[in-house]
């Protein structure tokens, strides 16, 4: 049995409407078990006997979602012991006071090169950092400046990264590793 992390991008904003039961619901009718939702932002941990590659998860999934909801679904999937690498290497990061700490996930860290070199092109705001580490992609914004940042507004909702790309706070992967 595995456990996967399911990351949904664009979920309750820009008029896509979701009810996190009824995607619990629909995750389930795929096959997958012990779903759980977390928060109203498309987190889903769900099991699996399956061994699909991450690639088959996804379409899958993606499919399902698209069809169900009546969408375009771009999903990243990570496994537990992928969060667990995430997390740990994102808890040295020094966060100053009044930042928010971002994880961005994508299917690997292959882009993350092209988003650091992104990152060096734009203005930043004082305290703001990006961190490319062994396991995963880190943005460190203050509060307030998420989608002020030159960087943010470049990444954050934009078609380009629409497929490869989701970003979510240190606090809500804190929030969903109690379910793995």
């Amino acid at each position: 049995m595995e456990k996967l992390v399911i990351f949904l991008r664009g979920v309750n904003v820009n008029g896509i409407s979701i009810k996190m039961e009824e995607l619990r619901n629909v995750i389930e009718t795929m096959g997958y078990t012990d779903v759980k939702t977390i928060l109203a932002t498309g987190n889903v941990v769900a099991c699996t006997k399956e061994e699909l590659s991450y690639e088959e998860h996804k379409k899958r999934i993606e499919e399902g979602l698209s069809d169900h909801f009546g969408y375009e679904a771009y999903i990243i999937i990570k496994s537990a012991k992928q969060i667990d690498e995430i997390m740990k290497e994102a808890a040295a990061h020094e966060v100053p006071e009044g930042c928010h700490h971002y994880i961005l996930l994508s299917k690997d860290n292959t882009i993350g090169t092209q988003l650091q070199d992104l990152f060096k092109t734009c203005k930043k705001a004082e305290q703001e950092q990006f961190l490319l580490g062994e396991y995963g992609i880190y943005w460190i914004v203050p509060k307030g400046n998420t989608l002020e940042s030159e960087f943010g507004s470049q990444i954050l909702g934009k078609k380009t990264w629409k497929s490869v790309l989701t970003s979510r706070t240190m606090n809500t992967v804190q929030k969903l590793v109690k379910y793995l």
